[in-house]
């Protein structure tokens, strides 16, 4: 035996004279010298198996634990390949393994507390042993799975030393030790060396049919929907309670005792069972169990969640648990509310057992896929199947192919009088029976009264006391004492943590006893009588068989025989009475085909194994397989191989009751679809049709396929596009939808990342979004080309593995398909042929990373691989019509032109709900509703909200004008209390999209993931709605923000050349209702939002008189010249623009309460002048105006959020994915913003310069002529103001020649009095229009004044003067009269 080697999962076969050459080829094309080694190596391991055999070393294997830590790896098809592999062939694969009492040493006792802490030294040396003996960590459990223990018909317990040594490397949270310490063996006791190769010396256990075969996981997700119909609120009369508050009992008591650790005893005897082994100990098992809680009701509206994706331990069950009692109570009083608004009709319609089935499973897609599924349907039993239930490819069947358990919780006992029931709410047990039965589920009833809640009690009391209620299981298998003999396990955990491969021999559990048989054959009618006590053998008898549900009879004429039985009805406290049922083939037929191909097929299909067989004399093994098609209804497929044939017999037979089987005969003749019967011959021919296309993939498709045989016929294959043409034309005929019946298939959702930092070329910044997403599809398929070994059209890629399996005749390969199903969300179809599970699992890895590593060459593009599904969750408007929403006015797509590349038409009106109405219910979600008239508008809104949502890391895709925007955050579901965290993603979503003309739609949608996402400042809990919240005011502060702007922007440009006064709007949010059912957005006017995107921003001071006296805080002179600025303002911008009351960007910037005014320079750019009120004049003695060039190209998102930096930080980066890391490493930004875009300034422009130099120039002007007034009416001016107020003004020189003059009155000569006389007649004359300016000593300065106005300033003063006076008088005649 060969440990390095893996078991065949395909059947030794001959093949027919057509296969022969191609597999001849094959073989001759794959030999190699590892095959020749391989070939001579089995000599040696013959020989040694024979001697292991004598020295009673090979030894059979009574039950066998395996341990799988994905279950993407291990399915249900796999549990059953691994199974077969090591039981059906002749020789079949035996494990190697060693005796758990060689593995521990008494002296190495150890406290339980420190079980994580402990084993490094050996860990290192198992490390070190498994390289030194050329055993690589990837090779254990190479199928994928562990072999946990195996244990003898001795009841001797085998463990694997390499899996004890590296338990805390891989399994130190599911798997704790107590007791004595594991120790690894030496080289002589474990390995011996033959030729080349190492082979354990550990005891070789076989398995064999009988052999129990229990598989668990290391984690599990559950989804547990509560029934809250209307039948729930009556009164269940045992226990004087209503059947709804029976439900916390038992939600209660299952998650408790399926959180309980699971002891795994090294010992199969029941002696040592009953007494403490504290020498050995055990293993103890804790799996982590994701839970999700949901209420599903009679209508779609009662759709309720109550809690999703939390891990449940010990430690959190406490708190999880109030909570989960809160959200019931919240719960009930939701559903009570809708039921009254429901009319009658839809009150009188029961359960839809699929719809539940259906929520449940779409939960699911929600948990992580890593994860083993199953559903739990806590029901008082009121519902229904339709009658589709069980057509090929129902929803059953899909359960069985995802590996789904579907159970059911009954709430009342199981033998409770129906008279106890409310009227007309009758239990449908055998309908849950049979759904449970039909997904390897188990139906759980209680054995006593569920006892009466008690509140007076404390939770552990009440714990305790609930304690006492006794479930029993109602389970295919027929006794699983046996198999948990040494498994200390609830029957909750047996039932969903355990998976069992053996045979369940259903076909003997409906087979009466002897016994009874022949007394049955000599009677014609048994009369039973429960209060009887005579024929106590035949009573006894007939209970032991009561629970079988069905009996087999072999004769028609027994069917009146066991009908006729007295069984009290229609009212008893018992069960039913079995029902007779008889075996008839249908259809037999003969196929060249392997046994394993086609039992992957049945199984997947919903067939569980009933029996395997081997008869000696004939060499013919026999495979049963059946299937339940409806309750007392089954299939059996019976596969029969004979050594040394090609081919297989395959029969189908039908178990059902005598009318069905009458009616199917009848049916045969005068075929009808509609009917049952015509049900099943339908079901029964495609099941056929998948058996013949199965041999037609491996007989006629497979062998085209042509593999090169050396480098040069590679190189040509790549360059050929017709290489395997007819290969991939006989592959892609059979239909691509149907891959996952033949192959093992897997799916990847990946979305296209744009990078938005600054790359090589920026000149690939300003292309349409679809074209760089074009160049993300081709540079990827151009990849994927290189990367695989043949291709078809670009869109399929194959690519072949080397032969794992040994004797392998058929090639290893899987295909890729890339399914752009909109735009940027890619589902990648991975489908798998002839490869073991563990190499799936490895293949998927490397697919992933590939797809990781992917960046487009000139914009560093890429992809991102999404963690888990998110096409369920997607919101989706894909069928809007009017009876399904409010009309709006209707608007053509034609007109609608594409945003930033993309394409985005208006919905015909505003949806009530997605395409999925469920997730209404599911999500929490909120929308707004924006009004905005102008197309033009609505497009750049559109584009800087999809700017502003990527610069936050936010995945786009497009879906028919529906922009969804993706963001992946990290939730911790492990506790504040756990030292190891668990993380599950949780998807956020933005959705924008136009309706009619004149509206965009904003929405958020969160899945309702249990969790707290960890930032800088504190914990954001998910269930409490604080992350909801946070994530609401984030998101709607930045539309806000970019509507507003584009609205105010809109608004200014509009009234600019109105001559109406505009109306001062408050800067908050109203909202007008324009439908019962909305409420539309009205956008604030908001000036601040506009001057946070400006383009250029300058400040400009203009001068001011040097104050002498006050004038209500500022002098006179600076007063005027504050009125002149503003004046001169207005006249050079269009008009004066109201401020708000308050506004954050203004106040930031120092401007609020400042006069607005606006020039509009086109219809896309303004400047907004902002003059500083009166009173900042005082404070800082200059004239201020701020000047804002602002475009509608340039506005943008906020650069500031209300929330704290450090959630914004968290929100950005809420994702611990590869793909965002691989993006920020391709991006050459040196320093990461999270608050939003970098902004750079930049120059003032033209029309900016040209507008600050006019109002300077106007400014100066204004400064001489408030100079010139305040010297014209007597206000004293300062000297310094008074030289700048020259400076401005034109000199101008004016020459007088008086020399005529002084010769006339002083004949022809002047002396120095005369001229001293002369100089006074002159300034007396110019006095009468000038007066002299005070205050100047250096020079003498005059300005001009008329007499009358000299005389007018003068009466003005002394005016002014008399009223002082006056004033003063009044004042002291006042004060003498108050004396």
């Amino acid at each position: 035996h060969n440990p390095t080697t893996s078991p065949p999962l395909l059947l030794p076969h001959t093949l027919t004279p057509t296969q022969q050459p191609w597999i001849q080829s094959i073989e001759k094309r794959f030999v190699s010298k590892e095959e020749k080694r391989r070939k001579e190596g089995k000599i040696r391991n013959k020989k040694e198996f024979e001697r292991m055999k004598r020295e009673g070393r090979r030894r059979r294997c009574k039950k066998v634990i395996l341990l799988c830590q994905d279950h993407s790896s291990f399915k249900r098809t796999d549990r059953l390949s691994w199974f077969f592999a090591h039981t059906l062939p002749i020789q079949p694969q035996s494990i190697s393994l060693f005796p758990f009492s060689q593995l521990f040493s008494s002296s190495n006792s150890f406290n339980n507390n420190n079980n994580n802490n402990n084993n490094n030294d050996d860990i290192e040396k198992g490390k070190e042993k498994e390289r030194k003996h050329g055993m690589k960590e990837e090779e254990i459990g190479r199928e994928g799975c562990k072999v946990i223990c195996g244990i003898d018909e001795e009841s001797i317990c085998y463990g694997d030393p390499f899996l004890l040594s590296n338990k805390s490397m891989e399994l130190s949270t599911i798997l704790h030790w107590k007791g004595s310490i594991p120790t690894s063996p030496s080289k002589e006791e474990c390995i011996v060396k033959y030729g080349d190769e190492w082979m354990n010396k550990g005891v070789e256990l076989y398995l064999d049919q009988e052999t129990e075969c229990l598989v668990v996981y290391q984690s599990y997700r559950m989804v547990i929907s509560l029934d809250i119909s209307p039948s729930m609120a009556t009164i269940h009369t045992a226990s004087n309670s209503l059947l709804f508050d029976q439900i916390s009992i038992h939600l209660e008591q299952t998650l408790r005792r399926m959180i309980q650790p699971i002891s795994i005893h090294l010992s199969d005897d029941q002696f040592d069972l009953e007494r403490e082994n504290e020498e050995n100990g055990y293993l103890e098992y804790v799996p982590l169990l994701y839970t999700t809680i949901i209420g599903q009701g009679s209508i779609l509206e009662c759709f309720k969640m109550n809690i999703q994706g939390v891990l449940l331990t010990n430690e959190n069950f406490e708190y999880h648990w109030s909570v989960i009692k809160n959200t019931l109570k919240e719960m009930e009083s939701d559903v009570v509310s809708i039921y009254k608004r429901c009319s009658k009709d839809t009150l009188a319609y029961s359960n839809h057992l699929l719809n539940i089935v259906q929520s449940a499973a779409f939960s699911l897609k929600c948990l992580p896929s890593a994860s083993l599924p199953s559903i739990l349907l806590i029901t008082d039993g009121v519902t229904y199947l339709p009658i589709d239930a069980n057509a090929y490819d129902s929803i059953l069947m899909l359960l069985n192919r995802e590996d789904i358990s579907c159970s059911t919780l009954l709430v009342n006992r199981p033998n409770t009088n129906p008279s106890h029931y409310g009227y007309g709410y009758i239990s449908d047990r055998e309908t849950l029976r049979y759904v449970a039965h039909s997904t390897q589920g188990v139906l759980i009833t209680t054995v006593d009264d569920v006892p009466k809640p008690k509140t007076n009690l404390t939770l552990s009391q009440r714990s305790n006391d609930s304690e006492r209620i006794e479930y029993q299981i109602d389970s295919l298998a027929a006794d699983l004492s046996s198999s948990f003999r040494n498994i200390s396990s609830t029957i909750q955990q047996q039932s969903f943590f355990f998976k069992s491969t053996n045979p369940i021999h259903y076909l003997f559990q409906i087979t009466p006893s002897p016994s009874l048989t022949s007394f049955l054959s000599s009677t014609s009618v048994l009369f039973y009588y429960p209060s009887s006590s005579s024929n106590n053998d035949i009573k006894k008898e007939w209970r032991s068989i009561e629970k079988r549900r069905e009996i087999l009879i072999k004769e028609t004429g027994l069917v009146n025989s066991i009908t006729a039985i007295d069984y009290s009805f229609p009212w008893n406290d018992m069960e039913s009475p079995p029902v007779p049922v008889l075996i008839t083939p249908v259809k037999k037929y003969t196929m060249a085909i392997d046994i394993l191909p086609i039992l992957k097929i049945r199984t997947s299909e919903g067939f569980q194994l009933d029996q395997i067989t081997f008869d000696e004399s004939t060499q013919t093994r026999s495979i049963k397989l059946f299937m339940f098609w409806q309750p007392n209804i089954s299939l059996f497929y019976t596969i029969q191989h004979r050594a040394g044939h090609s081919s297989i017999t395959i029969d189908f037979e039908i178990v059902a009751f005598y009318e069905f089987l009458l009616q199917y005969t009848r049916s045969q003749q005068n075929p009808n679809a509609s009917s049952t019967s015509g049900r099943l011959s339908t079901f029964i021919t495609n099941m056929v049709e998948a058996d013949r296309m199965l041999w037609y993939l491996l007989s006629q498709v497979l062998p085209c396929l042509e593999i090169p045989e050396d480098s040069n016929e590679w190189m040509q294959a790549k360059q050929l596009p017709e290489y395997n043409n007819r290969f991939w034309k006989l592959l892609t005929n059979m239909g691509l939808s149907t891959w996952h019946k033949w192959f093992d298939t897997e799916k990847i959702e990946m979305i296209s990342k744009l990078n938005l930092a600054s790359p090589s070329n920026q000149s690939t910044l300003t292309l349409p979004l679809h074209e760089r997403h074009n160049q993300v599809v081709e540079q990827l398929e151009q990849k994927m080309l290189d990367w695989s070994s043949f291709s078809f059209e670009g869109k399929l890629f194959l690519k072949l593995l080397p032969n794992y399996l040994p004797n392998q005749s058929q090639p290893s390969f899987f295909i890729v398909q890339l399914a752009w199903e909109t735009i940027h969300l890619a589902i990648v179809h991975v489908a798998f042929y002839n490869i073991p599970s563990h190499l799936r699992f490895q293949s998927i890895l490397q697919l992933k990373e590939l797809f990781h590593s992917f960046s487009t060459e000139e914009t560093n593009d890429g992809v991102t691989v999404l963690p888990k599904s998110f096409r369920p969750l997607m919101i989706r408007y894909d069928n809007i019509s009017k009876s399904s929403s409010k009309s709006v006015k209707e608007v053509s797509d034609s007109n609608s032109k594409p945003v930033m590349g993309l394409s985005v038409p208006p919905l015909p009106s505003i949806p009530l709900s997605p395409s999925f109405p469920l997730l209404l219910s599911y999500m929490p979600n909120k929308r707004w509703i924006w009004k905005i008239e102008n197309t033009n508008t609505q497009d750049l809104v559109i584009e800087l909200i999809i700017k502003a949502r990527l610069r936050q890391e936010f995945l786009l895709q497009n879906n028919g004008g529906v922009l969804n925007f993706i963001k992946i955050i990290d939730l911790d579901v492990s506790g504040e209390d756990q030292q190891e965290k668990h993380n599950l993603p949780c998807f956020f979503q933005y959705v924008i999209y136009r309706a009619g003309e004149k509206y965009i739609i904003t929405e958020i949608w969160l899945e309702p993931q249990t969790g707290f996402l960890n930032t800088k400042e504190f914990p954001l809990s998910a269930q409490d709605g604080n992350l909801f919240e946070a994530l609401k005011q984030w998101v709607h502060e930045t539309d806000m923000h970019i509507i507003a702007s584009l609205s105010t922007f809109d608004t200014l440009i509009q009234k600019a050349n109105s001559t109406n006064e505009m109306p001062t709007v408050q800067n908050q949010i109203d909202s007008e209702p324009i439908e019962s059912n909305y409420r539309i957005q009205k956008t604030p006017f908001s000036l601040g939002n506009i001057v946070a995107c400006s383009r250029t921003t300058t400040s400009k001071s203009y001068e001011m008189f040097i104050e002498k006296g006050s004038f209500n805080g500022t002098d006179k002179t600076n007063t005027l010249l504050y009125n002149l600025l503003q004046h001169t303002l207005s006249l050079l911008s269009n008009r004066n623009v109201p401020l708000g009351r308050r506004d954050e960007d203004l106040i930031e910037r120092g401007i609020q309460g400042s006069i607005c005014f606006e020039k509009v320079l086109n219809s896309s750019v303004l400047i907004l002048s902002f003059l500083q009120p009166i009173s900042s004049v005082i404070l800082e003695q200059k004239f201020q105006i701020s000047f804002f060039e602002c475009s509608r190209e340039n506005l943008r998102e906020p650069s500031r959020s209300q929330l704290p930096s450090g959630i914004v930080e968290s929100l950005i980066k809420s994702s611990s994915l590869e793909s965002n890391m691989h993006q920020i490493e391709h991006s050459n930004e040196k320093e990461l913003n999270f608050n939003h875009s970098v902004r750079h300034p930049r120059q003032m422009s033209i029309p900016v310069d040209l507008f600050c130099r006019s109002m300077s120039e106007a400014h100066d002007r204004n400064f001489v002529k408030v100079l010139y007034s305040c010297l014209r009416d007597g206000v004293k001016i300062d000297g310094r103001d008074f030289k700048r107020g020259i400076k401005t003004c034109q000199e101008y020189l004016l020459e007088i020649d008086i020399t005529q003059f002084i010769q006339v009155t002083h004949r022809w000569k002047q002396s120095s009095q005369d001229a001293e006389q002369t100089r006074q007649r002159f300034l007396k004359t110019l006095k009468s229009f000038f007066s002299k300016m005070e205050g100047i000593s250096e020079e003498e300065y005059y300005f001009y004044l008329p007499s009358e106005t000299k005389d007018l300033v003068e009466n003005q003063s002394n005016q002014e003067e008399n009223e002082e006076d006056d004033l003063e008088t009044i004042e002291r005649e006042e004060d003498e009269e108050e004396e």
